[in-house]
C-alpha cells in the first residue's frame, strides 16, 4: 500500500525567494560566462545584455555558414556537378555529395576557425562501407591535406574539378 505525501505549503515568504532563485537560475541558464557574469555583478540584466550578445553572435555565423553554403553549391553546380545532401542518425549529416570519377565525395562547409572538426565527414570516411577515397572540408581556411580529407578556403571550391591543378600561383 502507498503511503499519502502530506502537501504542506512553504511559507510564502520562502515561496517568493525560491521562485526569486529559480528564475535567476533559468536566466543565468548555466552558460561560463553567464554565470561569471552574475557572480560578478549579481545583476540578471547584465546576464540577459551578455545572452543576447552571444545571441546575435550565433545569428551571424550561422548566417555566414548560410551564405558559404549557398555560395559552394552555386559553384559546384556551374561546374556540372549534381549535389545531393546526405543525413544519417547513425553518422550525422554532410553538407554536400557530389559523385567525382564516379566515386561519391562528401564536402563539408565550415564559416569559423574550427574547420578541423568535421566529426561526420570522418566518420563517413573511416566506414569502409562507404568506400570513401576523397573528401573535402570548404572554409576559411588554407590548401592542406590530412588523409583522404583536403582542405580549401572556400573561394576556391572549383578546385574539386579535376581539370585544374594547384599551385595556380608562383611564389613572389
Amino acid at each position: 500500500m502507498s503511503k499519502k505525501k502530506e502537501c504542506t505549503p512553504v511559507s510564502e515568504a520562502m515561496h517568493n525567494t525560491l521562485m526569486t532563485h529559480f528564475k535567476k537560475y533559468v536566466i543565468v541558464d548555466g552558460m561560463p560566462a553567464d554565470v561569471q557574469k552574475y557572480v560578478n555583478s549579481g545583476d540578471v540584466n547584465k546576464v540577459d545584455k551578455l545572452q543576447r550578445n552571444i545571441i546575435e553572435m550565433y545569428k551571424l555565423d550561422f548566417t555566414k555558414y548560410e551564405q558559404f553554403e549557398n555560395a559552394v553549391i552555386q559553384e559546384l553546380t556551374a561546374h556540372g556537378f549534381s549535389v545531393y545532401f546526405y543525413n544519417s542518425h547513425k553518422n550525422s549529416e554532410l553538407d554536400f555529395l557530389i559523385e567525382k570519377g564516379g566515386e561519391v565525395v562528401p564536402i563539408e562547409v565550415k564559416s569559423g576557425k574550427v574547420y578541423y572538426v568535421h566529426s561526420a565527414i570522418s566518420k563517413a570516411c573511416e566506414n569502409p562501407e562507404y568506400n570513401i577515397h576523397q573528401a573535402y572540408v570548404l572554409g576559411d581556411c588554407n590548401i592542406s591535406q590530412e588523409g583522404k580529407i583536403t582542405y580549401y578556403p572556400v573561394y576556391l571550391c572549383n578546385f574539386i574539378r579535376d581539370d585544374v591543378s594547384l599551385p595556380i600561383l608562383k611564389p613572389l
